[in-house]
This record gives structure tokens, sequence and C-alpha cells, in this order.
């Protein structure tokens, strides 16, 4: 009998991310790069940038006529490189954020006053997760504006809980996916803490018209998948992905307008080997 898990907004995962953005960024960004040292030599900053523009072109005509991830890609991010300064976790141009890593509340703050200050229309993401609390709270300034978020390679955890589902159209990019995890209830350190997450996080699910199991159901196949059972043992936190017809369907998420989703457990691990991530830490679900 599977007993009560609850969404991961206690202890560690309040403050943590799925993933932390220095042991598994993207492949356009290798974690030797972040920040580039400021006594790197001038030749070093130039194949930086070269590598950057190069993994962009490698990237098909079809997602680059995307002019959300060119605006990122292009022309937010590889500035920050070229000085040796670490990408900040949101920067704009125009009416596009980008936002990259883990949510904390000053980078969470950073956010929020980018929305408010300025005309954005559309989100590109690529983030492990963090802070429930900080996450919550960008979120609700998502839900007071009319935003498309595009999510790169990665949306998991709070990202997954709040962003995502925030925004009024989705577009999950080719290769990319949505994820969600849970751990078992247990008594958390700050009680008071705890049961105002816990109100938040249902009121916010309430707010959209959205079942709160998406965030705290466990996949239907997890006790059949001896590596997602192994993992949960562990305390490795797993998580899994739902398709679009199910996110729609069963748990009422709306405005999805694009959302790439693999076919098999074999093309999720896939993917994730190509993007450096752990494959046996996101799993297919049998929706």
């Amino acid at each position: 009998m599977i007993a009560r898990w609850h969404v991961s907004l206690s202890g560690r995962s309040r403050s943590g991310s799925f993933w932390s953005m220095k042991s598994s960024l993207p492949p356009l960004f290798p974690t030797s790069l972040l920040p580039v040292a400021a006594n790197r030599s001038i030749i070093s900053l130039f194949v930086v940038i070269v590598t950057i523009i190069t993994s962009s072109c490698a990237v098909s005509a079809e997602e680059m006529n995307n002019s959300v991830e060119r605006t990122c890609r292009i022309t937010v991010w590889p500035p920050y490189l070229l000085r040796g300064e670490k990408i900040p976790f949101a920067s704009f141009d125009g009416n596009v954020l980008c936002i990259i890593g883990d949510i904390t509340r000053n980078e969470a703050n950073e956010a929020i006053r980018i929305l408010k200050e300025n005309d954005i229309r559309n989100i590109y993401i690529w983030s492990g997760g963090g802070d429930s609390a900080a996450a919550l709270d960008i979120a609700d300034q998502i839900r007071t504006m009319d935003i498309d978020i595009y999510v790169w390679q990665l949306c998991a955890s709070s990202c997954a809980n709040y962003l995502f589902l925030a925004a009024s159209r989705k577009h999950v990019l080719p290769e990319s996916v949505v994820a969600w995890h849970a751990v078992p209830h247990a008594d958390p350190s700050d009680p008071a803490v705890f049961q105002q997450l816990d109100r938040r996080h249902r009121e916010f699910f309430e707010g959209l018209g959205l079942d709160d199991a998406l965030a705290g159901r466990l996949p239907c196949h997890w006790n059949e998948n001896r590596q997602f059972r192994m993992a949960v043992m562990k305390g490795k936190r797993p998580a899994w992905t739902y398709s679009k017809r199910e996110l729609e369907e069963h748990f009422h998420v709306q405005g999805i307008e694009e959302m790439w989703w693999p076919k098999s457990q074999h093309a999720l691990s896939l993917m994730l080997r190509k993007s450096k991530m752990p494959p046996v830490y996101i799993f297919h679900t049998c929706s």
C-alpha cells in the first residue's frame, strides 16, 4: 500500500533545488565557465564566446527561429562570459526574461523586480528548482501578467510546480523536460514555516483550478520500477514527467502550446545523458 506522500516543501527541499546549477549545467554552459576567472587570457575568453556561438548555431534552424531563444542564448548571456562574469539568474532584453539556475530568495527578488518594472511577455528558463517560497513569489507575479514560458532542457521541482504552471502559455522545447517530484511526509524542522508553505501551495493550485496531486503523487508504475524504488529508498528524490495529454486531462493544466515529451524511458534517458543530467533521477510516466 502506498503511504501518503507530500509535495516537497520541507527540510532540504525548501532551500535546495532538484539539481544544483553548478553540478548539472546545460551543455552550453560547462561548469568551468561559470564564472570565468578574471585572469583568463583574451584567447581563453575568445574560445568561450566561439563555443557559445557554435553551440547555438548547432541547434536546429527551427529552434533558432524562435526569437525568445535567440534573445537569451545569443544576445543576453554571452556578454557576461566575455566580461568574465557569472551569468545572473535573471536578466532580460526587451520583453524577454532569461532565467538560468537555482531559485533563491535574492534571485527571486531580482526576477520579480524585472517583471514589475518591464513589459515582460516571455520567459526562457533552465532551472532545477530551489526555494519553494521564493518560487511561489515569482509565480504569483507571473500570474498577474500575460506571459509565455519556454522551457529549455529542464524545469524541475519548484520551477515545475509554480513558474511553469503560472504562465498563461507554456512551451516545452524539443529535448526538454518538465519534472515533478515528491518526498515522504515528515515533520519539518520549522512547523510554522512548513504550514505556511503548505497553505500557499494549496491556494496556488486551487487558484489555477489544478489538481495538486500533480506535485505530490508518485507515477503509477513506481512500485514496479526497480531504479525508481531504489532511488526513493536511497533518498535521491527522483522525479517524473507527464505527457501533454495527461497534464490536460488528469490535472487540468491549461495553456500548453507545444510540448516535447519522450516516447519511452529509453528516449528520456538518452536526452538526459545528452544534457549531462543523471538519467536515473527522472522517470517516464505511464500515461
